[in-house]
């Protein structure tokens, strides 16, 4: 009998995956040489493809871990293993395809990924418009932490979809009902009903029938923080979701704002603490970083100031947990400034690689030879070739054909009725899904702008369409 995992594990785990950096460790299945958990598996038509198991370092930066890794042999085979000491919420992935699920100590799970189209990403954004992988599960136990996830997440949906915001009593009783009669539905009692707390107060907010205060109360305070478990982690952060970075009842957003610009983390920590959900110090820094987390990307906050206060807390707080996510939140954050070396065959057959612009800038223009919105922009660079290599020696253009068939690059520059008119350097991504990734690549066109020693400048530069080309950059 095989179960097959179902699309919700996608859509739910890709809003909770993760285990902060603290718990690392458990992670360290090659220096420790143990597995427990395995899968063994089977790809129908995916030979040569590679097969990844992921997971996430934190949830602050979000940054991915890879567990492991296999190339699918000829008879479509693969073993992937890892070591857990406790449930952890991970995924499969090949290509741009994912499925998640929940790993846990003992696990070893004989798996098929059936028949499946891996040329969706061709006709449809599958980042954006997530395409999960089909994954069926062979004898997997109805008491399985997995099989609980599912029943439970499907009924959550259906409560979500008739919910009647007008009763929030009516509609609270209704959601304690539905945990009540899942709590023992899994074998793992302890991270199941760990689950079904975090879930559960993550609802109520959502369904505004409870309030952070009443959430912080009960979960959070006079309690230690459990760094190593997840689904506590995830409550934590929902509960002080956009508190600080969008200003409290007694800090305004302006303070805030004005207080990160001065650089002064004790006056600010000083400020937030009139905040009662903050008078802790500990859950007050925590809150504090998950805050200069969500500040660095809003346009309101000076980034370069944001990044400072949170290298001063890695370097001087007096919370290991909270040194560790501070290193892995900058280790994120510098993620575009250098680049690795990557190897890719242009239209003739030769490999090059980005070295050979050494001492140039570059502009890299991430492409499909098919889209019109790709060769609308190719056309804007070539009609204005000319007049950017006068204005901008230094810069070389390299276009970087992202079509599965290298045929379809090649017909573009050598035999259509374009041939010849983008006559600039065109490489075939030949499969490098790690680069797009590392390139944050998850449309078309992209363009990215390195600097003489290869390093990122502008990761989302604009299109050449709108001229900034034509100017100073």
């Amino acid at each position: 009998m095989r179960n097959q995992i179902p699309q919700y594990s996608l859509r739910k785990f890709a809003s909770r995956l993760g285990t902060l950096a603290l718990a690392m460790l458990l992670w360290m299945t090659t220096a420790a040489g143990q597995r427990n958990v395995v899968l063994e598996g089977s790809a129908i038509g995916a030979t040569g493809k590679r097969i990844e198991l992921r997971g996430y370092s934190d949830m602050l930066s979000r940054c991915e871990v890879l567990l492991d890794s296999a190339t699918i042999d000829s008879m479509g085979h693969f073993t992937l293993g890892c070591y857990v000491t406790y449930p952890h919420e991970v995924f499969l992935q090949v290509e741009r395809y994912r499925q998640g699920f929940v790993a846990y100590p003992a696990m070893r799970w004989n798996v098929t990924i059936p028949p499946f189209d891996w040329n969706q990403d061709e006709t449809r954004n599958v980042l954006l418009d997530r395409v999960a992988l089909p994954l069926e599960v062979e004898n997997i136990s109805a008491g399985d932490i997995n099989v609980a996830l599912t029943a439970l997440e499907r009924d959550i949906d259906s409560v979500v979809a008739h919910a009647d915001r007008r009763h929030p009593r009516q509609l609270a009783r209704r959601i304690d009902s539905l945990f009540s009669a899942h709590r023992t539905t899994a074998d793992d009692t302890l991270f199941f009903s760990r689950y079904c707390d975090s879930r559960r107060a993550q609802l109520l907010l959502a369904l505004g029938t409870t309030t952070r205060q009443r959430l912080a109360a009960r979960y959070i305070d006079n309690r230690p923080i459990l760094y190593h478990d997840e689904n506590y982690m995830s409550l934590f952060f929902a509960i002080y979701s956009h508190l600080i970075s969008d200003g409290t009842r007694k800090v305004p957003v302006e303070k805030v704002v004005d207080l990160v610009d001065s650089g002064n983390m004790a006056a600010l920590s000083d400020a937030l603490g009139a905040e009662p959900l903050l008078a802790n110090e500990q859950i007050r820094e925590l809150a504090l970083l998950q805050a200069l987390s969500e500040a660095y990307h809003n346009r309101i906050y000076p980034q370069e100031k944001v990044a400072a206060m949170v290298h001063h807390m890695a370097d001087e707080t007096k919370f290991n947990p909270h040194r560790t996510l501070a290193s892995a939140l900058l280790a994120s954050w510098r993620k575009v400034d250098t680049i690795p070396p990557f190897s890719l065959v242009d239209a003739d057959g030769n490999h090059l690689n980005l070295d050979r612009w050494h001492g140039k800038r570059v502009l890299l223009c991430f492409v499909r030879a098919g889209d019109p919105h790709s060769l609308r922009e190719m056309e804007t660079l070539a009609f204005l070739r000319d007049t950017i290599a006068t204005i901008h020696p230094d810069l070389a253009i390299v276009s970087v054909a992202c079509d599965r068939q290298f045929q379809k690059m090649y017909h573009l520059l050598r035999t259509s009725r374009k041939a010849g008119r983008y006559p600039w350097t065109w490489l075939h991504f030949d499969g490098r899904y790690d680069m797009l990734e590392y390139y944050g690549v998850v449309s078309y066109p992209t363009f990215v702008l390195l600097d003489t020693e290869g390093r990122v400048v502008n990761p989302y530069a604009p299109l050449p369409s709108k001229g900034w080309l034509l100017g100073d950059f």
